[in-house]
């Protein structure tokens, strides 16, 4: 009975806290959706008319784009250096740890890092100019501040990189150096290897990881606040809800968090998906 006892206290505790902090707000966010300013049950219609809107259209666009290319600029960069540091050599372990050092900073302190190298008056450019490369500061191209949302791109994905790669590098550190040595021997070349024994056992972990920094990159506001031009779905969300006209636009607001929490959750269960471990079926022998 204590095990069973003790089994019942370990989940109903992270599932009071799932019901308290996560699934109670999100019940109310979404009845408040349905309701306007004066307490009129409006139901899904302010869902119809945003998501007919060309402007949230636009919206959802530019932060697909943003998460996705981040993420995908991470998993390139992790890859390549968890290929390249999974060896052993002198000065691994001060290679290993430039390469998780990032992973402690926040998130909001890279942007500002960002800034301080990439704007028109920052380091990069004042190097530029100094270098002869470019004839004013002004010249020096538009990254951070802009429409592209390349700052906020280059921000994320130098944050997500480590932690995609310390996945990565567990998997390749693990099993993947003896299935390696015995296709050599067959004389199966190095892209051969990545391709076919490499790449294979590293993909969950990719896509495992992937997926949180996706959802995280999705539902982020302050990088893009900073690092960009564009509003992504969460700042566009947070000025309705900040506005001196907010009242008049709650139901909005609502929605676009809710829409938000969505993606999120359908990207949770992609990630538990590939995450858990599927069953091998039982020996009835």
């Amino acid at each position: 009975m204590k095990g069973n006892a003790r089994g019942a206290i370990a989940v109903a505790l992270p599932l009071a806290f799932l019901l308290i902090f996560f699934f109670l707000p999100l019940a109310l966010s979404v009845k408040n959706s349905m309701y306007n300013t004066h307490a009129d049950f409006i139901g899904l219609s302010t869902y119809a008319e945003v998501i007919s809107d060309p402007h949230f259209l636009d919206t959802f666009r530019y932060t697909l784009e943003v998460s996705a290319f981040s993420t995908i600029l991470a998993v390139a960069a992790a890859v390549v250096i968890s290929m390249a540091i999974r060896g052993t050599f002198a000065g691994k372990k001060l290679s290993l740890f430039l390469f998780q050092m990032n992973a402690s900073i926040p998130h909001l302190s890279v942007a500002a890092m960002m800034l301080f190298l990439l704007l028109p008056s920052g380091f990069m450019s004042s190097l530029a100019y100094q270098l002869g490369l470019i004839d004013t500061y002004a010249a020096f191209p538009t990254i951070v501040g802009g429409t592209s949302g390349s700052g906020v791109i280059m921000s994320f994905a130098w944050k997500f990189a480590p932690f995609i790669g310390l996945s990565v590098l567990s998997v390749l550190q693990s099993a993947t150096p003896e299935y390696e040595q015995q296709a050599a021997t067959l004389g199966m070349g190095p892209w051969a290897r990545f391709r076919h024994i490499v790449l294979p056992m590293i993909s969950p972990a990719i896509i495992s990881s992937s997926i949180i920094c996706f959802a995280f990159a999705f539902g982020s506001y302050e990088v893009p606040l900073l690092l960009g031009l564009n509003d992504t779905l969460a700042i566009e969300s947070y000025n309705l809800f900040r506005s001196i006209y907010g009242m008049e636009h709650l139901d909005r607001a609502y929605v676009l968090s809710n829409i938000i929490t969505m993606v999120t959750l359908a990207l949770t269960i992609v990630y538990f998906w590939f995450a858990i471990p599927k069953g091998k079926g039982r020996r009835t022998d």
